[in-house]
């Protein structure tokens, strides 16, 4: 992965683009040592855990309006989507393009569900 980080990172730092790359690692142990040209930037350690992750992406991303409970519930229900899209079709990897799909449009849903409650 270090190459591809690199690419990255020479992508945003050489175009003329708003292109934003963080780092983001289970934990610190050993990553200093074998990414040293980054210890000048922040690392988002996320210890392996959903909660872990959604501090790690709030941190980098400081969205202020968005909570980690709210993420959490978000989490849950798209996960619970994503049991009954594998069973439904049979699918054995939620990355191939028509199912990714389908959960990104689900997560916005839930979203807006979450957000906007039918009273």
């Amino acid at each position: 992965m270090p190459f591809e980080l690199g690419m990255t990172i020479a992508w945003a730092e050489t175009a003329q683009s708003k292109h934003y790359w963080i780092v983001s690692n289970q934990n610190n142990i050993g990553f200093k040592n074998r990414l040293v040209d980054l210890n000048g930037y922040d690392h988002f350690v996320h210890k392996g855990t959903v909660g872990g992750v959604f501090q790690a992406l709030l941190d980098a991303f400081d969205k202020p309006d968005v909570s980690i409970t709210e993420m959490k519930q978000i989490y849950r229900k798209l996960r619970q989507f994503g049991v009954e899209l594998q069973q439904t079709y049979r699918w054995n990897n939620l990355f191939q393009p028509s199912a990714f799909r389908r959960l990104v449009i689900a997560a916005a849903k839930i979203k807006s569900a979450i957000e906007n409650p039918i009273m």
